[in-house]
């Protein structure tokens, strides 16, 4: 499809594209958005370095994928959301980059700050608990999700609680490459001898009533049996793969944990949420076993101790291509 570089440089907001073929030229930043059948609208917000994708609301459910390459090979779900204003579709990209790329495709996007009047029980779908153990208890509140597994019960060392906002059926699960990120706010357990982990997964699918399977990217506290000790990793069915350790009392949270899925690499990282500052990361890996599945949130704790761990969690936020 041919996309015309528009010529107005010093007022991107005035600048309009034709019908299904848009691009804007932005002082060194190429923005490139092709929507089949509709037009696209790119203006330049004042306040900040970024720039803003408008196109006529489509009829199926899109979302905004970006690439540094017209003819390269990945296309990322970009992590930004999307939002009506004025009758347009609408969503900010950053002029970070010297050049770069965006289209729509068909997807979802789910973003969820778990507020009172913007909830997953209020006006949207509610959040599906998969592997629902008894003992494991979550609640949405005061602009919070916490899951808390109470101190005292002794149940199966692997139980864990996970959490899908776009259901929790293999039918349902038709998401290929995802971003998703959520922020940890708070993270304890009653004593330092249990450890706790806490995941983001993705390509998950239902193996039956209590088992699954997919990529994870997250992290352990009180790792290796060592008090405060976190450990970042990737795991996949052919086994875990662990970044560099940190300190939760030197490092404490609040914690951003952003993974991504993108063909066959998997990539997680710890992030400042106020500063965006790279906390942790862990290197790439590789994996071809999954093309598509669920997106959701997996808790887990050693209750066999006895002992228990609460996890407070807010912005949620996913983007994933059909």
């Amino acid at each position: 499809m041919k996309r015309k570089i528009l010529e107005n440089k010093r007022k991107p907001g005035h600048a309009r594209g034709r019908r299904g073929r848009t691009a804007a030229l932005l002082g060194g930043l190429v923005l490139a958005l092709t929507l089949p059948g509709t037009g696209l609208r790119a203006q330049v917000p004042e306040i900040s370095k970024s720039v803003l994708l408008s196109w006529p609301e489509p009829t199926q459910e899109q979302i905004v994928v970006g690439s540094d390459s017209l003819t390269g090979p990945v296309w990322t779900p970009w992590p930004e959301p999307i939002f009506k204003r004025f009758g347009q579709v609408c969503m900010a990209v950053p002029t970070t980059a010297s050049q770069q790329y965006f289209k729509a495709v068909l997807g979802r996007q789910f973003a969820d700050c778990f507020s009172d009047c913007w909830g997953p029980f209020t006006n949207r779908n509610s959040w599906t608990p998969w592997f629902t153990p008894l003992t494991t208890e979550w609640i949405v509140t005061n602009g919070v999700l916490r899951v808390c597994l109470p101190q005292g019960h002794v149940t199966n060392a692997w139980e864990g609680l996970a959490l899908c906002p776009l259901g929790a059926t293999n039918v349902e699960a038709n998401l290929r490459d995802v971003s998703v990120s959520v922020d940890i706010l708070d993270w304890g357990t009653s004593s330092s001898s249990m450890w706790s982990s806490f995941y983001l997964f993705a390509r998950g699918y239902v193996v039956g009533p209590t088992s699954g399977n997919g990529y994870f990217g997250g992290l352990v506290l009180n790792a290796d049996g060592i008090p405060r000790r976190i450990v970042p990793f990737i795991l996949t069915p052919s086994g875990e793969t662990r970044g560099a350790t940190l300190d939760i009392a030197e490092i404490p949270p609040p914690y951003r944990l952003q993974f991504s899925v993108l063909g066959t690499k998997l990539s997680f990282r710890v992030l400042n949420p106020a500063t965006g500052q790279l906390i942790r990361e862990v290197p790439p890996v590789y994996h071809s076993q999954f093309t598509n599945g669920i997106v959701g949130l997996f808790f887990r704790g050693d209750s066999e101790t006895s002992e228990g761990y609460t996890n407070t969690v807010d912005n949620f936020f996913v983007s994933g291509t059909k």
